[in-house]
């Protein structure tokens, strides 16, 4: 009867023994799969931190852009205009410079006429 006990507690401490192996087994899986699970998370975090870090350098970069094409914007306002006050300039010179023109022409046939009369008297 005690060999009977003993073999019987021999018998539940090596099931005992085996179904702590099987856990140890899946504490092993276990802790392997959350190993992989912190390193994917790690990943995706830093990825995640990597685009908020350039989304807000693009943002940086878009505002500067845009200051950069509104005063390009504003210089070519400024250029247009003043081209457009050169040209009216221009219009105003060669207007005078025809004024002058004529008047020199005048002045010479006048200058010829009074020749030909001194000329002729």
């Amino acid at each position: 009867d005690l060999a009977k006990q003993l073999e019987d507690a021999r018998a539940r401490g090596n099931e005992r023994e085996n179904e702590l192996q099987a856990l140890q087994g899946q504490v092993a899986e276990l802790s392997d799969v959350v190993s992989k699970k912190e390193w994917y998370l790690g990943e995706r975090t830093a990825e995640l931190e990597r685009a908020r870090e350039e989304l807000e350098q693009n943002h940086g970069l878009n505002a500067a852009a845009a200051e950069k094409l509104r005063q390009l914007a504003e210089r070519a306002e400024t250029a247009r205009v003043g081209a457009e006050e050169t040209d009216a300039e221009l219009e105003r010179l060669r207007t005078e410079l025809e004024v002058a023109k004529q008047t020199a022409l005048g002045a010479e046939d006048g200058a010829m006429n009074a020749a030909r009369a001194a000329a002729d008297a």
